[in-house]
């Protein structure tokens, strides 16, 4: 399907054609800070469309993604809000 999206690189709109995704794989990355807090955090990829006649210095194709990006902390009881400073 062809549709209109913004060239990034540029500014401009250009057109450009959605690629069809056909896998998946949406791994984690964790995060452990010094205070005992974990963040995780995840990346959905929902849409990919590639700029008609637009490609980068090396000759690879240039994609416009949706993303939705998801961010988890779990953090340690003594850092909670009202947690005793004993």
């Amino acid at each position: 399907m062809k549709i209109k999206v913004k060239d990034q690189t540029t500014g401009k709109m250009v057109d450009g054609e959605v690629v069809k995704i056909v896998e998946a794989v949406e791994p984690q990355s964790y995060v452990t800070l010094e205070d005992g807090t974990v963040i995780t955090s995840r990346t959905t990829v929902s849409q990919v469309v590639r700029l008609v006649g637009k490609w980068s210095k090396d000759g690879t194709p240039t994609y416009n993604i949706t993303a939705n990006g998801t961010l988890t902390v779990n953090a340690p009881e003594h850092l909670m809000k009202g947690a005793s400073d004993a």
